[in-house]
């Protein structure tokens, strides 16, 4: 607390409650609007889409053919989440179509990676970032797949280090100890909305 704070201490938050997932270890989760939990079992190669009100799974996300490292939900209102697998492979699902314990397909592939994608970030202008295990970030357009750029500079292996500092910085680090920050402003013409940006990985 700052010298001359009269503010009390903040008391540890309480469980509002919990949600249970049979007996198989959690190996990657997010949050997802509107009151979803997307959860993926320790080396499983699909995520679950749960009500994080009632625990009640809304629908399976299938499409990756090995584990899930790394899942990162939309937040310009469209309800898409990206996630990344131990082989390289980035998919978009739709949410917004998860009811009734359906098993929903990619809508979008994005291939460019050859080595796990370890950590997945938003950024603004209908953009995203993902990190590999070989050190490597690259840059993709959310809506056409395409890879905008490939950005090196780090020398070891990243540790789920990317995130995006403001509109028009990325900020990436891994096992070299090394923070890098990657000027991106997102071009002109850019139309999709993305009013925040977020790290999920």
């Amino acid at each position: 607390m700052l010298a001359g704070s009269t503010a009390a201490a903040l008391s540890p938050p309480a469980v509002v409650h919990n949600v249970t997932v049979d007996s198989t270890s959690i190996g990657c989760l997010c949050a997802a609007p509107p009151h979803r939990l997307v959860t993926c079992g320790l080396g499983e190669d699909v995520a679950l889409v749960r009500s994080s009100l009632t625990g009640v799974v809304e629908a399976t996300l299938v499409g990756h053919t090995a584990k899930l490292l790394a899942l990162c939900p939309l937040t310009d209102g469209s309800e898409w989440l990206l996630s990344g697998d131990g082989a390289g492979a980035i998919v978009a699902h739709d949410l917004g179509v998860a009811h009734g314990g359906a098993s929903l397909s990619p809508i979008r592939e994005y291939a460019g990676h050859t080595d796990a994608v370890l950590s997945i970030v938003e950024l603004s202008g209908g953009r995203f970032a993902s990190a590999s295990e070989c050190g490597i970030v690259r840059m993709w357009a959310i809506e056409s797949d395409a890879c905008l750029a490939t950005l090196r500079g780090h020398t070891g292996t990243f540790t789920n280090a990317l995130a995006a500092a403001d509109e028009d910085t990325l900020v990436s680090g891994g096992e070299d100890g090394v923070l890098q920050l990657w000027d991106t402003p997102p071009p002109p013409s850019s139309r999709r909305r993305h009013p925040y940006a977020r790290c999920c990985d």
